[in-house]
């Protein structure tokens, strides 16, 4: 599935690119609540995506950051500098992601 214009990939909430962009948003906001919900439909989102192979990849890295997102929030680190690198390397991969979609239109 091709998209030329880039208002449709943000609206479409089966797009690897779409779901990173919400995750990172929401990991900026002041909301447990939205950031818990986001991860959790990223982990299931992963399942039902259409698409060629890179989209797929896309959706499981995805998937895989939020997993490891998740780990981290339930599993506080006693050493924070760890825990601020393993989930730098989630947001960047996300951010990654998330702009991609610009790259492929």
């Amino acid at each position: 599935m091709v998209f030329r214009d880039m208002s449709v990939i943000c609206r479409c909430p089966q797009s690897p690119a779409y779901r990173a962009a919400s995750l990172m948003r929401a990991w900026k906001s002041d909301s447990r609540d939205r950031l818990d919900e986001e991860l959790r439909d990223a982990v299931q989102a992963a399942s039902s995506v259409v698409g060629g192979e890179s989209e797929v990849e896309r959706a499981e890295a995805v998937s895989a950051a939020a997993q490891q997102l998740r780990w981290l929030l339930a599993n506080p680190s006693s050493e924070p500098s760890e825990w601020d690198e393993r989930a730098a390397v989630c947001i960047s991969l996300l951010g990654h992601i998330a702009g991609s979609a610009r790259a492929s239109v």
